[in-house]
């Protein structure tokens, strides 16, 4: 695998822009964040738990990790039954919070990626759940992040996470003929999208397991008939 320098490096000898190293570099960081930002990677994805707390105050946002992107998966266990909570809208979870006296287990959440002015939120990106929970939780989280840039791509020896190098240096190139006025720029673009589209159906390949439909829980509501309190007898 190429380093980030590698990279830059032979993108400008392609693109016969040898001064442009530094300029290149900056092209690299832009294009890896946009794979992280529009594509669902599980190269990158990540884990952490989150520990909540029986709450008074309704809402309650509790600080997810600085670099949440979107949400992956999100359960906790309650003596060996796993629940997972199901994701809302912001606003549709506000209209659910019309009593102090709810007490339950968590069964819904919503997200609020804004500088959240309620002190509770402590920073942005944070988490709300329905129905506050009853007793102390842990949920599990697996999110997709927003990648770090790599520092000073043009001298670092870091190998981008993003596994294929062909589609890196496909983007990288029009980018720079997007610079330098190239006339390759068409046919590059083509070949990363060409490339670009085989990968994405390969990593989302399922043929190796069973493959589960679901109804969307918000629309059709009898797919859940009872909050986990009940289903746990509690």
């Amino acid at each position: 695998m190429l380093t980030a320098q590698e990279l830059v490096t032979l993108a400008c000898q392609i693109c016969k822009c040898p001064g442009r190293l530094f300029q290149a570099g900056q092209l690299l960081n832009i294009i890896l964040a946009n794979h992280a930002q529009t594509e669902d990677l599980d190269t990158i994805r990540k884990t952490a738990t989150l520990n909540i707390q029986q709450q008074a105050i309704i809402p309650f946002f509790y600080p997810l990790p600085s670099d949440y992107l979107r949400m992956y998966d999100i359960f906790y266990n309650i003596n060996g039954v796993v629940i997972k909570p199901e994701q809302w809208p912001l606003e549709t979870l506000d209209e659910a919070y019309t009593s102090d006296g709810i007490d339950n287990y968590p069964y819904r959440y919503a997200t609020d990626m804004s500088d959240n002015p309620q002190p509770t939120a402590g920073s942005s990106p944070s988490i709300t759940f329905y129905a506050p929970p009853a007793i102390p939780l842990v949920l599990t989280l697996r999110y997709r992040p927003q990648t770090s840039d790599i520092t000073r791509p043009d001298i670092s020896t870091t190998v981008p996470w993003f596994p294929n190098q062909f589609i890196l240096l496909k983007e990288l190139c029009a980018e720079l003929g997007d610079i330098t006025d190239d006339d390759r720029i068409s046919r590059w673009l083509k070949q990363a999208e060409d490339a670009r589209r085989k990968y994405l159906m390969m990593d989302d390949d399922q043929t190796n397991r069973a493959v589960t439909v679901k109804l969307d829980p918000n629309t059709f509501s009898n797919t859940r008939k009872l909050p986990p309190s009940k289903i746990l007898g509690f």
